[in-house]
C-alpha cells in the first residue's frame, strides 16, 4: 500500500510539471523503450475459460469487490466485477504502470501511464486500451510534449504549443481562452489543462496555495467525473467527484500506508 502512496507523492513538487514526474514500480525489470507516441496496451485479463484470475488472487476479493491479483509482469490492485478489474485501480507492467480507471478490464475513463525507461508519461482519458479524448504527454525532463485531443492514441491537434513557446497573456501562459493553458490566480491558485470560451472543461490539473493538487475532470469549472486529489498531508484519493465533492467509486491511500476503498456520497465515505 505504501507503494502506491509513495507514487501520489511524486504527484506533487514544487515545479508546475514536477508532480508528475513517473515513479518505478517495485521489482520491475528493465526492458527496451516502449514508443511514446503508442504506449504499450496492457495485458488483457484471461477469460474464465482460461487461468481464472481468482486463482492468482493474492488478497481480497477478486471477483466481485476489492482485491489485488498478480499476473506474469507485475499485479492490479483495485476493484474487481465479474473477475476483472472494473473502477479505479493500480497496475504494474514491464515497463510501466497504470493508475487510473478501469471498465470490464479495458484502460477506460482518466487515467495515469507512466514509463519506467524514458520516464514520460501520459495523463488523461483512455477508452478501450487507447488514450481518447483530451489529454497530454510529459517528456522525460517533465516538460509538456504534447497536450490536446486523442483518438485511437494518436493526437489530432497539439494544443499545446503555446504553452509549449511560453506565450503569456497576463495570468495566462499558453491559451486560457480554448485550447490548453495554465492560469495563475493573485490568491496562489493555478490551473493548469484545457478550456473553452474561457472556462475550464474536459480535464486539467488544479493546484491550491495550501499544497493540494487535483488531476482530472472538470465540469463548469468544478471537479466533476473522475480524477484524484493529493493533499499536501501525503493522502491520496482516486475516485469519482461531484461539484468539487467525493461521489462514487474510490480509493483512499493515507500517508500511513491504510487504504480505505469503497463509495463516497457528497463527500461522505458510505461503505
Amino acid at each position: 500500500m505504501k507503494t502506491i502512496v509513495q507514487i501520489a507523492l511524486f504527484f506533487a513538487g514544487s515545479v508546475l510539471f514536477a508532480q508528475i514526474s513517473p515513479p518505478k514500480p517495485p521489482g520491475t525489470p528493465k526492458t527496451k523503450p516502449t514508443t511514446v507516441d503508442v504506449p504499450q496496451p496492457p495485458t488483457p485479463k484471461k477469460s474464465s475459460s482460461e487461468t481464472k484470475p481468482a486463482d492468482k488472487c493474492v488478497s481480497g476479493d477478486c471477483t466481485n469487490g476489492y482485491g489485488k491479483q498478480k499476473f506474469g509482469t507485475g499485479y492490479y490492485e483495485g476493484f474487481f466485477e465479474n473477475g476483472l478489474p472494473h473502477g479505479p485501480g493500480y497496475e504494474t507492467y514491464a515497463n510501466g504502470y497504470y493508475l487510473g480507471f478501469y471498465n470490464k478490464g479495458k484502460l477506460e475513463g482518466f487515467g495515469n501511464y507512466g514509463w519506467n525507461d524514458t520516464k514520460e508519461l501520459y495523463r488523461g482519458m483512455w477508452k478501450q486500451n487507447k488514450r481518447e479524448g483530451p489529454g497530454y504527454l510529459l517528456a522525460g525532463d517533465n516538460k509538456l510534449k504534447q497536450a490536446g485531443h486523442y483518438v485511437n492514441s494518436t493526437l489530432t491537434i497539439n494544443e499545446g504549443l503555446d504553452f509549449i513557446n511560453n506565450i503569456k497573456n497576463g495570468n495566462c501562459t499558453g491559451n486560457c481562452n480554448t485550447g490548453f493553458g495554465l492560469y495563475k490566480w493573485d490568491n496562489g491558485d493555478k490551473y493548469n489543462g484545457f478550456f473553452r470560451d474561457g472556462k475550464r472543461v474536459d480535464f486539467g490539473s488544479y493546484y491550491y496555495p495550501d499544497g493540494g493538487v487535483y488531476h482530472g475532470q472538470f465540469e463548469n469549472g468544478s471537479r466533476h467525473g473522475q480524477g484524484s486529489y493529493l493533499w499536501s498531508s501525503g493522502d491520496y484519493y482516486i475516485g469519482g467527484w461531484s461539484n468539487g465533492k467525493r461521489h462514487g467509486k474510490g480509493i483512499y491511500y493515507f500517508k500511513n500506508g491504510d487504504v480505505q476503498h469503497g463509495t463516497w456520497n457528497n463527500g461522505t465515505f458510505v461503505k
